[in-house]
């Protein structure tokens, strides 16, 4: 979907430039980014980044296509808004609270963007590992970039809207009634943070010929922690976490029991027992049997594909399977359980 919004974006850039208010070309950009909203929400915005990358590359600040993005933009937001709504009312389902715009907390989600969100996207793929490191490298290298803009004396406003641009990118979560904070809705901005500062690193690397082959190393040195990061703490912890349970959920029997407990470890069990120091956000740093939806279905999906002749029906229904803590459970007697928290202590422990 992000190259697909992508490709929108230059479509909107060659149809704004021309003098008809509505063309081909903005109307195709129109239906991708509308079927975008409908499909993953946090990527329609990626649409704007062909403007952006231009407006940078060549220091030219157009204020009549802004405001054709800006109108674009509400138009498709609006449209989508009443389209969503009218698609609830006919198929009479319920809609989550999510969905709903909340603006009460718009003002706190921005401050707490600046504040935590972008100190994250700033520190890239440091998040988990060297984040001290990460965040110096990452702070220099985006705050030159702004120093650099100001040096070539552009414009307050032009100045402002690089910085705007980085809530409007994120405007699906800021509008959204979701009040916590995920990865996964962040994408377009993260990009948008990580142009900046490949452009001030490329210029310092243009300028000084002698830096070349520090940045080289810095960017094979990002590559490989990102790569770590995916492999270790990321796919990583999640192979290991399912090898676990896959065992332990095969190796117990239904064919006695038709009830079941299964006692998850705690969300930040991984940091408790000094196997990951850093955990951020529902994606990365914690296990995802920590939640209380996922191991009961895990359980009856592992049971259905043990099953040597399958069929269309659970094998062991999710409504007979219950999901606690250790401590809720202490007042209660239950005899078949699986304590996913014993399980992992040996595992994912380094006391």
């Amino acid at each position: 979907m992000l190259i697909t919004n992508f490709y929108a974006g230059e479509l909107l850039l060659k149809g704004f430039a021309k003098q008809k208010v509505l063309c081909v070309n903005v109307v195709v950009s129109f239906l991708i980014i509308l079927t975008s909203m409908f499909l993953y929400q946090s990527t329609a915005t990626t649409f704007i980044l062909p403007f952006l990358i231009k407006t940078i590359k060549t220091n030219e600040f157009d204020l009549k296509i802004i405001k054709k993005f800006i109108v674009f933009t509400f138009f498709c937001y609006l449209f989508y808004y009443l389209l969503f709504k009218f698609t609830i009312v006919v198929s009479g389902l319920e809609a989550a609270n999510r969905t709903s715009p909340n603006l009460l907390v718009f003002t706190k989600k921005i401050i707490k963007f600046f504040i935590i969100e972008l100190r994250i996207l700033v520190k890239s793929s440091g998040f988990l590992i060297f984040p001290k490191l990460s965040l110096i490298v990452g702070v220099i290298s985006f705050c030159g970039f702004f120093i650099l803009k100001m040096k070539q004396k552009i414009g307050l406003l032009y100045l402002a809207s690089l910085v705007l641009i980085l809530l409007f990118c994120y405007a699906p979560y800021l509008l959204s009634g979701q009040n916590y904070f995920s990865l996964r809705a962040i994408s377009t901005t993260a990009i948008v943070v990580l142009f900046y500062q490949f452009y001030f690193l490329r210029y310092l690397a243009i300028k000084h010929v002698n830096l070349k082959f520090g940045f080289m190393f810095l960017t094979i040195s990002l590559l490989v922690l990102s790569f770590f990061n995916q492999r270790k703490y990321v796919a990583g912890l999640q192979h290991e976490e399912y090898t676990i349970l896959k065992k332990a959920f095969e190796d117990f029997d239904i064919e006695s029991t038709d009830k079941l407990t299964i006692i998850i470890p705690k969300y930040d069990h991984l940091q408790k027992h000094q196997n990951l120091k850093n955990g951020f956000s529902d994606e990365f740093g914690h296990l995802s049997s920590a939640k209380v939806w996922a191991p009961n279905h895990l359980f009856s999906q592992i049971k259905w594909e043990q099953k040597k002749i399958r069929t269309k029906e659970e094998i062991f229904p999710v409504s007979n399977i219950t999901v606690s803590t250790i401590e809720d459970l202490k007042n209660k007697s239950s005899d078949k359980t699986i304590n996913i928290e014993e399980l992992f202590k040996t595992k994912f422990s380094k006391n």
